[in-house]
């Protein structure tokens, strides 16, 4: 086997982990929640997602056995030990990944974002954050493509998405250097298919 066919490999087997993790939709607001947060215990998390934390707890365990998430620290609590865990990749399945979904799994994760940018633009609107700045790019543009205009566009997301992380990168290290307050921010990406009408 070559070396990018052991890629490829990984790859494959990394984004079935993923699949499978957030086949359950508890278990995709859990990664969601320590993607955002950095590290959380399950009590945390339970408070926050309002679930049980026995819930929690158990889909905790779920994601550090597909490598989705790791412990990351204890403190003592009350005569206990509380497990702090961060999340040990991102919530986001590509397209191969989704087309191996089945179609309720496939709703069900693509509802659990919607819902996400919902509640974001709440509380952006609400704090009045969302206008506050004269660069931020609110868009919607609707188009009719061919077959190979919508791959176009489906790869230019994708090129867009992984950008993203790498200006996520380079900002946390000017960050690390300058103690500058971070600017809260979400990026939202859509491109999907609208029925005829």
């Amino acid at each position: 086997m070559t070396t990018r066919q052991k890629e490829q490999s990984r790859t494959s087997d990394s984004q079935l982990d993923l699949h499978r993790a957030l086949s359950h939709k508890l278990r995709a607001e859990i990664l969601t929640f320590l993607t955002e947060s950095g590290k959380a215990s399950p009590v945390e998390m339970s408070r926050e997602l309002r679930a049980p934390v026995g819930d929690i707890s158990h889909h905790v365990k779920q994601l550090v056995k597909y490598g989705c998430a790791e412990q990351a620290g204890t403190r003592p609590r009350r005569g206990a030990v509380e497990h702090f865990y961060r999340a040990m990749s991102r919530p986001v399945i590509d397209a191969a990944g989704m087309e191996s979904m089945a179609l309720p799994a496939r709703r069900a994760f693509n509802g659990h974002i919607a819902q996400k940018v919902v509640e974001d633009l709440q509380e952006g609107f609400e704090a009045g954050t969302v206008e506050a700045r004269p660069e931020h790019n609110m868009t919607r543009i609707p188009l009719s493509l061919d077959l190979q205009g919508w791959k176009e566009m489906s790869e230019l997301h994708r090129r867009t998405f992984d950008e993203t992380f790498e200006i996520q990168a380079r900002s946390n290290e000017r960050l690390k250097e300058s103690g500058e307050e971070p600017i809260r921010c979400t990026s939202v990406q859509l491109c999907f298919e609208l029925p005829i009408e």
